[in-house]
């Protein structure tokens, strides 16, 4: 079911191939999907439709996975990836766009 795959683990998982594949390339897509949707006319309803998906995935990548390896020196790449997740690329753009 949809909801099970966007509702984010209990544990962090670490970064294999197979986490980056489920967790980190659907955001990625979706996020390319609606860059390439601004291009075309006549799609903001799609791309506002879109943006609740892109969203959660990227929240569910930002808090599911374990970058720091089990490392408590290294904890602060998992708030990097939180930061840097594509989630906050669009609002940041949003709010440049309203200014």
């Amino acid at each position: 079911m949809l909801s099970d795959y966007l509702r984010p683990t209990i544990a962090r998982a670490p970064l294999t191939t197979e986490n980056i594949v489920s967790h980190i390339v659907p955001p990625v897509i979706c996020y390319l999907a609606t860059a390439f949707l601004v291009l075309l006319p006549r799609t903001q309803l799609i791309r506002v439709a879109l943006w609740p998906l892109t969203a959660s995935l990227a929240f569910r990548a930002a808090v599911s996975l374990d970058l720091s390896m089990g490392n408590p020196k290294l904890e602060f790449y998992n708030i990097d990836l939180l930061v840097s997740s594509p989630c906050t690329r669009i609002s940041r753009c949003s709010v440049d766009l309203i200014l």
